[in-house]
């Protein structure tokens, strides 16, 4: 069994299915993960004051759009209360870095201008605070639909079957997978899986879908676990493992 360790600064409440409720989590952590997700028409995203305990600023801040999302999220992870212990967790301490992106439905080796890839625009926010160079590494064969739109959790078979390497990290680099909001860890795990990265291999994301009753502003660390013959993936929190 593989196991990637990833860094979140929060978690969103979820319902059966991963579709999030709008009721049992009206909080800030949903309007940063909301926007974060880049999914909704502009007339339709949610729009509030953030104020993260882990933000520099220790000031609420106005987020009305996806890129005030992934700056706000850049500026959390790489604070400095908070970088020193997430590097630490993640085990790439005085490594080199590569911020390698999630592929999003969309995004293929034939990329458009203005293509929603919310993964690509966190990391290049990540890669402007000297967190580490963007490596555009994996992307899909062919467009497919948004699994949030169709509710329907795509088997990791065929995730892996529509995912091709189009480059890889420099050398030595420790390899940070790059995603919005992580609910199951199959884009991660059959990522890591395509690419195939010898060195440190971790990840991070805005926040973790979870089944907790409300969402929490706090950082958490996650462990997705996977095996690919058959595939099964699990992702668990290791403080509660038993």
């Amino acid at each position: 069994m593989r196991k990637i360790v990833v860094g979140g600064i929060g978690t969103l409440c979820t319902v059966f299915g991963g579709k999030h409720s709008a009721s049992a989590n009206a909080s800030a952590m949903q309007t940063l993960a909301w926007l974060a997700k880049n999914n909704r028409e502009p007339d339709q995203r949610k729009k509030g004051n953030v104020n993260h305990p882990y933000h520099p600023s220790g000031k609420p801040r106005l987020l009305a759009t996806p890129a005030d999302a992934y700056a706000y999220a850049a500026e959390v992870l790489t604070a400095p209360r908070l970088k020193p212990l997430l590097l630490k967790a993640l085990g790439v301490t005085g490594s080199s870095i590569a911020l390698v992106p999630v592929p999003s439905s969309e995004t293929t080796r034939k990329r458009s201008t203005g293509e929603r890839w919310p993964a690509r625009d966190l990391a290049e926010q990540l890669q402007e605070r000297g967190m580490g160079t963007v490596r555009l590494c994996v992307v899909n064969k062919t467009a497919r639909e948004m699994q949030t739109s169709t509710q329907r959790r795509i088997p990791a078979p065929e995730v892996v079957a529509n995912l091709e390497v189009i480059a890889r990290p420099a050398r030595g680099e420790a390899v940070i997978f790059v995603d919005d909001v992580i609910t199951w860890g199959v884009s991660v795990a059959t990522m890591d899986h395509v690419l195939g990265w010898d060195g440190p291999t971790t990840a991070i994301c805005v926040a973790f879908s979870d089944k907790a009753t409300a969402d929490c502003y706090q950082p958490r660390k996650r462990v997705i676990e996977y095996k690919a013959t058959p595939w099964g993936v699990r992702i668990y929190d290791p403080d509660k493992a038993t």
